[in-house]
């Protein structure tokens, strides 16, 4: 099977290339070689390739940082999907899409699951869940929310997270700051990945 992953260098898309290229024809694509933003550029690539999954882990995630760069947040985690759906049209190819528990507003006090109605309260939120509806347009469209992702690929050279930001803090002796107000299930990208 031929796969195209979006967001090849990431924390998740690095261990979701290495999961598939045990077994299927893999082309991953990093910021450098697909600004998935750009959607010109994105049909062209789907259409050299040709792929039958396009499994998108390209993301905004700097959830802070999208209150002063909403532009930024909704091109990357908005229109870039639509682009990657739109893509997955034309070549009848099924289109994974991750997203974020932060589609939620946070209040409940159940554990979320897949017919809760999101609730935004941020512009990153806001920006992923309008994501979610964009991925919709592919033909057959999976979208999957994790939260708090931790580790990294065989082979990566470095994790980032929640789990790693306190782990790094820890070490260098530094103040570690920790979300106290949230109750999360942190998710390995390993896990993710298989």
């Amino acid at each position: 099977m031929k796969i195209v992953v979006s967001g090849a260098a990431g924390q998740l898309g690095a261990a979701l290339v290495h999961q598939f290229s045990t077994r299927h024809d893999v082309v991953g694509f990093t910021r450098a070689t697909l600004d998935v933003t750009d959607a010109a550029r994105v049909g062209e690539e789907m259409s050299r390739i040709r792929p039958q999954v396009i499994v998108n882990a390209a993301a905004f995630t700097g959830v802070d940082l999208a209150e002063d760069r909403p532009v930024d947040a909704l091109q990357a985690n908005a229109f870039a999907v639509r682009s990657l759906a739109r893509a997955a049209a034309s070549h009848n190819a099924t289109l994974v899409h991750y997203s974020t528990d932060f589609v939620f507003d946070g209040t409940a006090a159940a554990p979320y699951t897949e017919v809760d109605k999101p609730n935004p309260r941020s512009t990153y939120a806001a920006s992923k869940l309008l994501g979610e509806w964009f991925a919709s347009d592919a033909p057959r469209a999976y979208v999957l929310r994790v939260e708090s992702l931790f580790g990294r690929a065989p082979g990566a050279t470095s994790a980032k997270g929640t789990v790693e930001g306190i782990l790094n803090g820890l070490k260098s002796g530094a103040v570690v700051r920790a979300i106290e107000d949230r109750t999360v299930s942190p998710s390995s990208v390993i896990d993710v990945a298989g």
